[in-house]
């Protein structure tokens, strides 16, 4: 009987202490308007953050692209130089060897 008693009296503590505490998140809002703008700053914020992370992204992205594309110039630029060479050497009669 005493420990259903002490339970009954616990749960009546919790009830009251979320009552009031409920009691004074209520009044807080609603006579502070600047938890609201609270709120409302942290939401935009966090848009910010996400539309400035994707920026970055993209654009890292971007630069990858153009990166990848101005080595395959480079490498082509290259390639086209090495075979001008190599043409250019062929067509030249070696010179005869010394007797």
């Amino acid at each position: 009987m005493r420990s259903n008693l002490h339970a009954l009296t616990d749960i009546e503590e919790s009830t009251s202490f979320l009552r009031n505490s409920l009691k004074l998140l209520n009044c807080f809002h609603k006579s502070s308007p600047v938890f609201a703008v609270q709120i409302c700053t942290m939401v935009s914020g966090k848009r910010v953050a996400d539309v400035g992370y994707k920026l970055v992204s993209g654009s890292l992205m971007l630069l990858t692209v153009y990166g990848a594309f101005l080595c395959a110039v480079r490498v082509k630029q290259y390639l086209e130089w090495k075979h001008r060479t190599l043409e250019d050497s062929s067509q030249i009669s070696p010179a005869e060897p010394v007797k």
